[in-house]
Parts: C-alpha cells; structure tokens; sequence
C-alpha cells in the first residue's frame, strides 16, 4: 500500500475551535504511515519491547495490513500471514508464549480514499480482518479494531460498532476495540496536500455520542451485538484532559490513548519542572478540576463505587449501568 508511505514526519500542533465553540488542539502532518522498510519497523518492534521491559508496559505493534477496494473482490490473505508471524517472531524473543496484542489501524485517513466508498465494503473489512490474523497465528494474538470515523452519517458508526460487537465467538471475532480515529476534512489543506485528518472537540464530541447511542440501544434491550460478552474498548480522540478521559470511561472505555497532549507547548500545564511526558500525566491525573483522579472520586461518590474498583472494573460496570447513569450524569 505505497499511498501510505509517504515519507514526511513534520507535525503542526495548533488550536481549533469546535462546532460547539469549544476550544481545543489539533495536530495535522501529511505523512500517513511508516515509510521504512518492514525490517526497520521490526527493529522499532524490538527496541520497543526492550524499553518496556523494566517497567512490564504492554507494546503492541500497529499494522494496515491489506484492505481490498470496492472493485477488488480479493484478499492478500499471504500479506496477513507473513506480516502478523514476523512480528511475533520478534514478540516472542521477549514476552514468550504470552498472546501478543496487535492493532489493526484504520486510518482515519482512509475515510477520504475510494477504498472506503462503499458502506458494505467497509463491513467486509471489519468481518475478514480477525479472521486472517487469528488465521495467521491460531491463539498467539490478540487483534483489535481501531476503527476509523467514515464520511457517513453517524448511524453507520454504529453500523460498524454493531457489526464489531456481534461477530460470533472465534477467529472472525476481534479481541478488543479502539474508537475512534481522527476526522477527516476532504477540503483542508495543509502544504499542499488537500484532504488532512484532524482532532480537537468535535472529534470527542462525535466519539462520545456514537459509544452513548450504542450504549442506549444495549441498556433499552434492543442490543445491536450479540456476542456473548461485550469487547474490551480503548479510548482514542481528543482526551487532552482527565475529564475527556472520564467521559470515555462511563462509556465504557477501559483503557486510553493519546497524542495531541504530548505535544502541546509548555505554558498549557502547571507542572514547569519535568518532561513532557511528566507535564501532561501530570496534567491528566492532578489538574484540580479537570484531572482524572477528581473525576474518578466524584464518580464514586454518585455511584457508590467501590474504592478498590479499579478502571476496567468501573467501565464494565458503567456499561451495565448504563440507564441508570446517564441521567444523573446529564444534569
């Protein structure tokens, strides 16, 4: 997939302004994917592993993997092979027999380009892709969705998370989920490239209410997936506070990622010795209003959690009280 590799890493960090008037930041770069070779990223793989060692942090490599357009009608089933045994070649000099985590990126990018025209296209890629990875290394690996926002309305996101969700037990099911990728304008341009992702509040605005409206068809019975139990959800978009983070939590997310606030400029966090890195986890836990921890005490005190919950425990429990927490939380 040569259109992913384009060799450009500069990255512009700037505001944006929401539909809503929510201020917020962005980061925009035209490079969307590793231009290197596969061997290089197997070195990132492994110097990554090593690094994560001493402090036991799960690593999962990222792969695009091919995804067929709507006027092909194959699979490069041998491109899902060789990559996903590659990389656990290199897992298992570190972890062993442990099953590795592996993210299958949908590029938010993706949106724009004529592979993803097609709504049932798109379903497609969402039913085959577990199947050729865990077909690739029956019970060595643990594959997640990160799904990406489509140009579509917002009833087909719940299309897809429904179709995530409802897979039957197996290698056509995946093992978690990540939700949701940036937006895309198709009109924006940035260095001469016309057609850009981009974050800020209206990407955790749409994240946000597409895991509520799911969540509402579970709580009221009429539960879109069918599966026997619910995917684990990792949080992606937007969480530049530990509030955004507590807001993806009670929806269920276990679990966040995040870029944007890594990279914001110094005067945006109160800790000024440090990092970056221990500036914006310093950011995310401790801000007084808007830290993580607060959010998690009020939490408790509203719900009654337990104090030994930990966050996995309190987004399954969300998830299940999903009818009962919506409004006091709404007030």
């Amino acid at each position: 997939m040569r259109e992913w590799a384009i060799p450009e890493t500069r990255m512009l960090v700037e505001p944006i302004c929401g539909r809503s008037g929510e201020r917020g930041w962005t980061v925009t770069w035209k490079g969307r994917g590793w231009f290197d070779s596969f061997a290089a990223y197997l070195e990132l793989f492994h110097q990554a592993l090593t690094a994560a060692e001493d402090a036991a942090m799960q690593v999962a490599p990222s792969v695009k993997y091919h995804l067929p357009t709507p006027k092909e009608n194959f699979w490069k089933e041998d491109e899902y092979t060789f990559t996903t045994q590659a990389l656990l070649e290199v897992w298992k000099r570190h972890r062993g027999e442990q099953v590795m985590p592996l993210e299958k990126d949908f590029s938010p990018t993706l949106a724009g380009s004529e592979r993803a025209a097609e709504q049932a296209k798109i379903l497609e890629w969402l039913g085959t892709v577990p199947r050729l990875v865990h077909r690739a290394a029956p019970g060595q690996v643990h594959v997640g969705l990160k799904i990406f926002n489509a140009l579509f309305e917002d009833e087909f996101q719940l299309r897809m998370l429904d179709a995530v969700e409802a897979a039957p037990p197996g290698e056509e099911r995946a093992d978690f989920l990540a939700y949701a990728n940036r937006l895309f304008d198709p009109a924006k341009q940035f260095e001469g490239k016309v057609g850009v992702a981009y974050g800020g509040p209206d990407l955790s605005g749409r994240n946000l209410a597409g895991l509520e409206r799911f969540l509402a068809l579970e709580s009221d019975g009429r539960e879109p997936g069918r599966a026997r139990e619910r995917l684990p959800v990792s949080a992606t978009g937007d969480i530049h506070s530990g509030r955004i983070a507590a807001e993806y939590l009670v929806r269920g997310a276990s679990s966040f990622q995040m870029h944007t606030i890594f990279q914001l400029p110094d005067s945006e966090f109160t800790m000024r010795a440090g990092n970056k890195t221990d500036k914006a986890l310093h950011q995310i836990l401790f801000h007084p209003q808007d830290g993580f921890l607060v959010w998690l005490l009020d939490l408790g005190e509203r719900f009654g959690l337990k104090g030994a919950q930990n966050v996995a425990e309190t987004a399954a429990w969300c998830r299940d009280q999903w009818d009962k927490i919506i409004e006091p939380l709404s007030q």
